[in-house]
């Protein structure tokens, strides 16, 4: 297997121009402080809160990702959907550098981070409906390279079973060949357990959400297969 792998994985920060802007904003950029100590930081959804935010504060988010000394992995949530007219294509995120990469295909893409001997999957959001599977079609590639999978969606089990949208039950998770799981859409932090899969939600990394503190989630993938979650309070 590769050498260790440190990454930070964040979801659901909302920027926005509302009411607590700024209390977001602090939130994320908490998150590029620590982000300078991992080799990898991934996005699981939501980086914006809707698709009308203005164009100032994505040309800001791009200055933000261009500054970012490692590989950064975004993935389209229910609240920054991708597709054509969506806040994803206004902000073109390579446009802050060959460093940053976006998970943006429907049919879900896998990528060979630049320069880290890890690949990373994600289905891009374009509708958040019951039909929509955030984990569908996913194959692990045949390398012995660290392999991560994003999601954006909904965990059902048995206690909360229904009709949700962009579900992931936990049949899907198990299945799933990865040695992470990154996880948004719930704002709150969880561990996730299922088969072999190691997983997590983030929680948003600001205050003032009903899911309990704010906190980003540093993995660490090491020898023998070991994947250690830590939750790191912002």
């Amino acid at each position: 297997m590769s050498r260790e792998l440190r990454i930070l994985h964040t979801a659901d920060v909302h920027l926005s121009d509302d009411a607590d802007a700024d209390v977001r904003m602090r939130g994320w950029q908490a998150v590029l402080g620590l982000a300078t100590s991992a080799d990898l930081l991934l996005v699981a959804g939501d980086l914006v809160d809707h698709a009308r935010v203005p164009q100032s504060l994505l040309e800001r988010l791009l200055t933000d990702l261009s500054a970012v000394p490692v590989p950064i992995v975004l993935l389209p949530g229910n609240h920054d959907l991708s597709g054509p007219g969506s806040v994803h294509e206004r902000l073109h995120a390579t446009r802050a550098g060959p460093h940053v990469v976006s998970l943006d295909q429907a049919e879900g893409s896998c990528v060979q981070v630049p320069g880290l001997d890890v690949s990373v999957w994600g289905r891009g959001m374009t509708d958040h409906t019951p039909s929509n599977r955030p984990l569908a079609g996913h194959a692990a590639p045949s390398t012995g390279r660290w392999h991560v999978v994003l999601a954006h969606g909904h965990l059902q089990s048995d206690q909360n079973s229904g009709q949700r949208s962009s579900p992931i039950d936990l049949s899907e998770v198990a299945q799933l060949e990865c040695d992470y799981l990154a996880l948004g859409h719930w704002h709150r932090y969880h561990e996730v357990r299922s088969g072999r899969v190691v997983g997590c939600y983030a929680g948003p990394p600001s205050p003032g959400w009903p899911g309990g503190p704010a906190s980003v989630n540093r993995i660490t993938l090491g020898r023998g297969a070991q994947t250690i979650i830590e939750r790191i309070p912002v």
